[in-house]
């Protein structure tokens, strides 16, 4: 009987075959590796431009009531992309049947990265979406996060805050009349000359350029304000005066707010 003969592999040969395989294990493993680093830099990235965003709509209240004041912030710009629109509409503040407040107002807009993404709907981050603010504790700035084509922080001002300041007695001659005063409170959100190159860093800061008092006297027994917004519903509220007052007094302030690069 004649014996079987066994043929080896070379050992270059398989030399070969083990160094390729262990290259490709590699490789796969460095390109699964850098998609996970970018994916969790993109998220991290994402939430401290959340963070910011929070902190320019705290330091606009800030300088809103403080005349030539400002504040800054810095935002990182790896992956993350921002949009200054100066006209996301108009508002309109109707008191009665006077037109009080007319103006453009602007939105800031920040994106994520690729591997960045929210849920369905909206994730509110301060704020209220509503076109008449009554609560001296909400702040006159909304921000939330939205997916549209990506995920992006969306940060407006357009909105006005009411506020019942009392009733106070003027003397007019020898007479000592009676009015009720409110004021309406505006903030008018502007940009003005932004520099970005690309990823890096980008210093913003937020002045109070100019506020501008109206003053309206009106008469009857209940106050009703409308605001209108572009391609919203209207909002209006009615407030009753107590008795006795037949006159209100109105302040008007518009606050123009201007963010800028450093």
């Amino acid at each position: 009987m004649v014996p079987l003969k066994r043929k080896a592999i070379s050992v270059v040969i398989s030399t070969l075959i083990l160094s390729a395989s262990i290259l490709t294990i590699t490789l796969v493993a460095l390109f699964v590796s850098n998609s996970v680093l970018e994916q969790q830099l993109d998220i991290s990235e994402f939430e401290q431009a959340k963070n910011i965003v929070l902190t320019l709509v705290d330091i606009m209240e800030h300088v809103a009531v403080s005349p030539g004041s400002a504040g800054y912030v810095q935002m990182n710009l790896r992956t993350a992309h921002p949009n200054f629109v100066n006209d996301s509409g108009t508002i309109t503040v109707t008191v009665g049947s006077e037109e009080v407040l007319d103006g453009i107002t602007g939105s800031l807009e920040v994106g994520g990265g690729r591997y960045v993404g929210v849920g369905s709907g909206i994730e509110v981050l301060v704020g209220r979406d509503d076109l008449i603010v009554e609560n001296a504790y909400d702040p006159l700035g909304y921000a939330y996060v939205i997916q549209q084509n990506g995920a992006w922080i969306i940060m407006n001002h357009a909105r006005i805050r009411v506020s019942d300041m009392g009733v106070f007695a003027f003397h007019e001659g020898d007479m000592e009349v009676k009015r009720s005063v409110f004021r309406i409170s505006f903030i008018n959100m502007t940009f003005g000359n932004i520099r970005v190159f690309g990823a890096g860093t980008l210093n913003l800061v937020a002045r109070s350029n100019r506020t501008i008092v109206e003053t309206y006297r009106m008469t009857g027994t209940e106050l009703s304000v409308t605001v209108d917004f572009t391609d919203r519903p209207y909002e209006s509220c009615t407030i009753q005066l107590p008795p006795g007052v037949g006159e209100t007094i109105v302040y008007v302030v518009r606050v123009d707010v201007e963010i800028s690069s450093l």
